[in-house]
């Protein structure tokens, strides 16, 4: 989690173990076409992010009238904010390790939670890469360590799940930070059960960060993130402007079309 952890939703995991490629591959249904979208989602999303926090807030406050030892919601917030900085140097450290260098100087578009066709799009494209490894020389390398995962020193056991496709070029691994025990079989599907509140960041120099947040929004021992390659790059003919992003002739490529508004209002991240 880089944003305050103390304002995001929660996740409900649902175990599932895909059979064969061809499972994992429909759950993401691909398509060419991409549907322009009006002001409205932006509002819409806005708001319901608003509501979310307002209820984070309240729940903070109630916290803080029970605390022990004379703690209070001001005591509360100052940890949060202490969390927020550790947590923007754990990005900014784990970004360069996967070839986001300096991502606030590169260009980028984060999907919004109704961006669901180029999200299916980019989730099958890498699932299918990772179910389907047999190009590769070498299983996924799998490495098991204790991580701080919080400003007060708190640790948790985690795993980076390594995919190297060609030794010769970096740009197109895909690495997997996430729980100990976790499966990617099981993330595949816990993904796509939750592909509207899973957050993914498209940079411009090709690479994109997938990410899920735990069972727990307060806890980031079960959190996921994926880096791996996309299409849409400068190279490619797209071009990043204003958060969002346009193909050659103009057209932008995000925005699907306008949700229902029962449908996001007062609905919890669940990823």
């Amino acid at each position: 989690m880089v944003v305050t952890s103390v304002l995001i939703g929660m996740l409900l995991i649902i175990p599932s173990t895909l059979s064969s490629l061809d499972a994992a591959a429909q759950l993401y249904p691909t398509t060419t076409t991409i549907d322009p979208c009006d002001s409205a989602c932006q509002a819409l999303e806005q708001f319901s992010q608003d509501m979310a926090r307002a209820r984070d807030f309240k729940a903070l406050e109630k916290q803080g009238q029970q605390a022990s030892g004379g703690q209070t919601l001001d005591d509360l917030m100052t940890e949060a904010d202490e969390e927020d900085e550790f947590d923007d140097w754990r990005a900014a450290q784990e970004q360069q390790e996967n070839g986001i260098e300096e991502a606030e100087n590169i260009p980028s578009a984060r999907l919004l939670r109704f961006d669901t066709m180029l999200k299916n799009e980019l989730l099958n494209q890498t699932f299918t890469r990772i179910l389907n490894n047999n190009n590769t020389s070498e299983t996924p390398e799998i490495e098991e360590f204790e991580e701080k995962i919080d400003s007060d020193g708190t640790t948790a056991q985690r795993q980076i799940i390594s995919y190297e496709f060609n030794p010769e070029i970096s740009e197109d691994d895909i690495r997997i930070y996430t729980a100990a025990g976790q499966t990617v079989q099981n993330l595949s599907n816990v993904l796509a059960t939750n592909i509207n509140t899973t957050s993914v960041q498209m940079f411009e120099n090709g690479k994109m960060v997938i990410t899920c947040d735990g069972e727990n929004s307060f806890d980031e021992a079960d959190d996921t993130r994926i880096y791996a390659p996309h299409n849409y790059t400068a190279t490619n003919g797209y071009r990043y402007l204003n958060s969002t992003i346009f193909d050659a002739a103009g057209n932008e490529v995000l925005k699907t079309s306008t949700p229902d508004l029962p449908q996001y209002i007062g609905t919890e991240s669940t990823c």
